[in-house]
């Protein structure tokens, strides 16, 4: 939806500075859309027809990328079972669940651990309600107070590139205040090139610049260091994606 809006671009550069930009009252998107004082959020849900068509391009762009294949999510078999009573996964912002569904089905179950699914109650318990077998479906803003304490995961795929630095730390620090010792945050997210060499595969870029209208961002593991270790976090490893390596799982753990 943001596409016929990109040939303003070069005008919102020339009357708006980079602060302003990562305002999220004033992205690209909504200045295009003579609707600044709104989110771009606020600004999709105001209009059915344009809301409906987002909610479903998500739905389709969330079954088409990759969950499985980076980190070994069946490699927590042993903690989780020797530690059932914490949550195995939050997986915080999920959406309609795909990614439990599909930590599930490699793992064959969930050993014995909760898989807690959270986003906002109009995601949740909206007209097409979220239920699937062997989910706690929770409601809940990222902005606040992370409820499940001492998960063994916080899963957030497809979060934090809608959000510039400042709101992703806050995001980050509401679970890092929730993390026990030994809890890992998972950051499912595409982690660009440190340049782009000729040939190489315009898509990420592409995506950055549509992030971009959106009061977002994407990228590269130099700025994931940067961000995660403003909120007292380390990276313990990268998991790239065999067949596309730009699609990462990024694992971050308590600085030690």
């Amino acid at each position: 939806m943001q596409f016929p809006q990109w040939w303003k671009v070069s005008d919102y550069l020339k009357t708006h500075s980079a602060e302003e930009a990562q305002d999220a009252t004033k992205v690209p998107y909504v200045w295009a859309q003579d609707k600044e004082g709104m989110t771009y959020y606020e600004a999709i849900e105001e209009d059915p027809v344009v809301s409906d068509t987002w909610h479903k391009g998500m739905i389709m762009i969330e079954t088409t990328q990759p969950i499985s294949g980076m980190f070994p999510f069946h490699s927590m078999k042993a903690a989780v079972e020797a530690e059932p009573h914490r949550a195995f996964v939050v997986d915080v912002g999920g959406g309609r669940g795909n990614a439990l569904v599909s930590i599930m089905k490699e793992c064959g179950g969930s050993y014995g651990g909760k898989m807690i699914l959270q986003d906002m109650a109009e995601v949740l318990e909206g007209k097409d309600p979220v239920r699937v077998d062997g989910v706690e479906s929770m409601p809940h803003n990222f902005y606040n107070i992370q409820p499940i304490k001492n998960a063994h995961i916080y899963y957030l795929r497809n979060v934090l590139h809608n959000h510039y630095d400042a709101r992703s730390r806050v995001i980050l620090r509401r679970i890092v205040d929730a993390m026990g010792p030994t809890s890992r945050i998972l950051i499912g997210e595409m982690v660009l090139p440190a340049t782009a060499a000729p040939g190489s595969d315009p898509f990420p870029f592409f995506m950055d610049l549509n992030m971009f209208m959106e009061g977002g961002l994407e990228r590269t593991e130099e700025h994931w260091e940067k961000l995660l270790g403003e909120v007292s976090l380390q990276i313990e490893k990268v998991w790239r994606h065999p067949d596309n390596p730009v699609q990462s799982t990024i694992v971050a753990t308590l600085k030690s």
